[in-house]
């Protein structure tokens, strides 16, 4: 799957509208459903997705995230704490899932080469500041007015690593310095513990309780 992907993302030329070059792909909107991409998700992931999620709603489509490298030649700046993003708040949904799982398909051996960057044990956090901005209408302001999660931990990954995210665990992907594309592949997954109407409760169960998603963390006495 890595090497044919590779192939069809090759040049940030063939992805560009009007000739315009972004070397930040968010998503190849042409293989959200493509079976060779869908075939990540086996029994294997699926089953450590299910040790922490339960019993979960499989995938209806994938994002195939991309890095190009940085065509500048400029060195890289450092990555402050306030260039994170958690999915949904841009629109205004604060728990628009409740797992993000990551396949990453290029290696990232070394900072700024386009890695998955995360702010560790921030979650709780981003969980805080929702609530606060929940009844307020808010929550797309927490995606343009960040507040500061001090300096990320950029991930170094291998082909076929794999990352398990809470939703609201805060994330970026850094600009691509290195000399070839960074592919990722994110699924994001929900729970079947949760009933409908508890998601669309208000005020949300989701902003009083982490780990109301993950019954086989709780089980488990992990958190």
């Amino acid at each position: 799957a890595a090497a044919a992907l590779a192939g069809r993302v090759a040049t940030p030329a063939a992805h560009a509208p009007a000739g315009r070059v972004d070397p930040k792909l968010t998503n190849v909107a042409s293989l959200e459903r493509d079976p060779a991409i869908f075939a990540l998700y086996g029994d294997a992931l699926a089953g450590s997705v299910r040790a922490v999620l339960g019993d979960h709603d499989p995938p209806r489509k994938c994002q195939v995230a991309v890095r190009f490298p940085d065509a500048t030649g400029r060195a890289p700046l450092p990555v402050d704490g306030v260039r994170w993003h958690v999915d949904g708040w841009k629109n205004g949904d604060h728990s628009i899932f409740d797992l993000l799982v990551g396949v990453c398909l290029s290696d990232t051996p070394r900072d700024d080469e386009g890695n998955l960057a995360v702010h560790p044990g921030r979650h709780a956090k981003a969980m805080e500041l929702a609530k606060s901005r929940e009844r307020l209408g808010g929550i797309r302001e927490l995606h343009h007015k960040k507040h500061d999660m001090g300096p990320p931990t950029q991930l170094k990954l291998r082909v076929g690593d794999v990352v398990l995210a809470h939703q609201k665990l805060p994330h970026l992907g850094v600009a691509n310095h290195g000399s070839l594309p960074r592919i990722m592949v994110y699924f994001r997954l929900t729970t079947r513990a949760v009933r409908y109407d508890q998601r669309k409760a208000q005020p949300s169960p989701f902003l009083d309780d982490l780990w109301l998603a993950f019954p086989p963390v709780r089980a488990a006495g992990l958190w």
